[in-house]
């Protein structure tokens, strides 16, 4: 049987100017979700991660040889400061958007999940930003180099029946499972806010079809019994 895992990054630098970066807690998730991995014989053929720091990182501590991992830019995750910067001004960096939040009232992170709640509504709904300026990816091309990047790894999988790790992040996996699932593009991320950091969705590779086994979930932290271990960002 074989099987395609979906695997969103550790925790990364959210509230630093470096944000592309596996926090010390993200490198610790990274690692709990590698002992899971060996633990359960799942020896994938086949790994890969986006071009993103914080997807090779997590690739790596999860102990995916380096002579087995690809590196496929389809995987990376969405321009975010691009479509931040249709609602905040000169939102060109971590640093500018680090300094946005510092002077908004109450806690950076709600505000954040508010602002950004906001602008990805935007993106999906329209192909340009509120000043009329276009997007440097609309969320439609968004859906199709990530809807590619799945079918590649699934037609591999299937030609050699054998398991491939992809090591993404939460708006990507939202963006693949979301044909399998049915919803919306206005309700999907509502799904994509609900994904944990280096949480495992499997989908099951048939020979006609692709079937979602589970979406999510988080053995490898929940066996920790440390719900500090169970972020979102």
């Amino acid at each position: 049987m074989a099987f395609v895992y979906l695997i969103r990054h550790g925790q990364a630098g959210f509230g630093t100017q470096h944000y592309d970066t596996l926090s010390a807690l993200g490198q610790q998730q990274a690692e709990y979700l590698g002992a899971w991995l060996r633990i359960c014989d799942i020896q994938p053929a086949s790994c890969r991660s986006g071009s993103m720091q914080r997807q090779q990182q997590t690739a790596h501590h999860a102990g995916c040889a380096d002579k087995l991992l690809l590196i496929d830019a389809r995987l990376n995750e969405f321009d975010y400061l691009d479509v931040l910067s249709a609602h905040i001004p000169n939102c060109t960096s971590d640093a500018a958007l680090l300094d946005f939040l510092k002077h908004q009232a109450g806690d950076p992170r709600r505000v954040f999940q508010r602002v950004f709640t906001e602008v990805v509504a935007h993106w999906v709904a329209h192909e340009h930003k509120v000043d009329g300026a276009p997007y440097r990816e609309t969320w439609r091309a968004f859906q199709q180099r990530t809807q590619a990047a799945l079918a590649e790894a699934v037609d591999w999988s299937r030609a050699h029946s054998a398991s491939v790790l992809l090591f993404t992040s939460g708006g990507v996996i939202s963006a693949m499972v979301q044909p399998l699932l049915g919803i919306a593009d206005e309700r999907i991320f509502m799904l994509n806010s609900t994904l944990l950091n280096t949480g495992i969705t499997r989908l099951r590779v048939g020979r006609q079809r692709v079937q979602l086994d589970y979406l999510n979930a988080c053995p490898h932290l929940e066996a920790q019994r440390q719900i500090d271990l169970q972020t979102h960002r």
